[in-house]
């Protein structure tokens, strides 16, 4: 039986407490109401009982409340009202050895974009294939974000940035399979892109116009959005511009379509594009000679 009194507010539990994992029913009474809840409770000594102490354990062991005593290579309880250490800290010396080579980062492409954050980014670098995840953290941060790996190679990986609540640069680094953090690459986080126009606002039916949007923020655009179809469009950045360009789609219909920018999953108006019918050429011959 455990009680524990806080005051007039009494926690009890009549079921006896085996070894292994047990469903406990504890009962909060404060004054005339009363609160049951069913809790799984974890024998901390019994994870690693007759066996040999490993890192599975230790994980175990920290995952369930429990503390790990590196000393006597143990579970145990909890005393006190310390800090509970993390997993990578408590288990550390348990760590299997993993051989890998370490991991470089030559360039991020792009390395600036909204606070939206960005889809579909590229690292380049060396000895990538022992890559599982990005971490991203600010100067104010304590815990990093971090972003799974979606495609890989030894020299190319992809993933997503998260998104901002502020403006400002992070630090980039890659994560191994040993928790450990590799390079230390720079991300700016700007403000959103802003549309000022199109150039030219004409294309004809056929499409496959070069089409440049200009404006401010331009390397976080992803993409074109043209409606009323919604047929989503690639884009490409010019440095030495700032500005994106597409090649206009076909459309025969009638009316203007209306372009959106996507930055994530957010979209900017920029205008509209219109359509004449193809250019036609007319060639006449003239000899002039046999």
């Amino acid at each position: 039986k455990v009680q524990e009194q806080f005051g007039k507010t009494a926690v009890r539990s009549d079921h006896i407490l085996y070894t292994g994992v047990s469903e406990v029913s504890a009962t909060v009474t404060i004054k005339d109401q009363k609160i049951t809840e069913t809790l799984t409770m974890r024998n901390c000594s019994s994870i690693t009982e007759n066996t040999n102490a490993s890192y599975t354990q230790c994980v175990e062991c920290v995952s369930s409340g429990c503390q790990w005593s590196s000393s006597s290579q143990r579970c145990d309880w909890t005393h006190g009202t310390g800090p509970q250490l993390l997993i990578q800290d408590a288990c550390k010396d348990l760590r299997p050895e993993i051989i890998y080579r370490k991991p470089e980062i030559l360039s991020l492409e792009p390395n600036k974009v909204s606070f939206h954050g960005r889809n579909n980014i590229l690292l380049r670098g060396k000895n990538l294939e022992s890559v599982t995840k990005i971490h991203f953290q600010g100067d104010l941060e304590c815990i990093p974000k971090e972003s799974p790996v979606f495609d890989r190679s030894s020299d190319t990986l992809r993933f997503h940035i998260p998104p901002s609540g502020t403006k400002g640069t992070v630090k980039v680094c890659v994560v191994t399979p040993d928790d450990r953090c590799h390079g230390n690459s720079i991300i700016t986080y700007s403000s959103q892109p802003s549309c000022t126009g199109i150039q030219p606002t004409v294309s004809w039916r056929s499409g496959g116009r070069k089409i440049d949007v200009q404006g401010s923020n331009m390397e976080s655009v992803e993409s074109v959005i043209v409606r009323p179809s919604n047929k989503e469009l690639q884009t490409q950045y010019s440095r030495s511009s700032g500005d994106v360009w597409f090649h206009s789609p076909r459309y025969y219909g009638s009316g203007l379509l209306s372009l959106l920018l996507k930055v994530v999953n957010s979209t900017i108006d920029c205008g509209y594009l219109s359509y004449e019918p193809d250019p036609e050429f007319t060639f006449t011959t003239l000899q002039v000679a046999n």
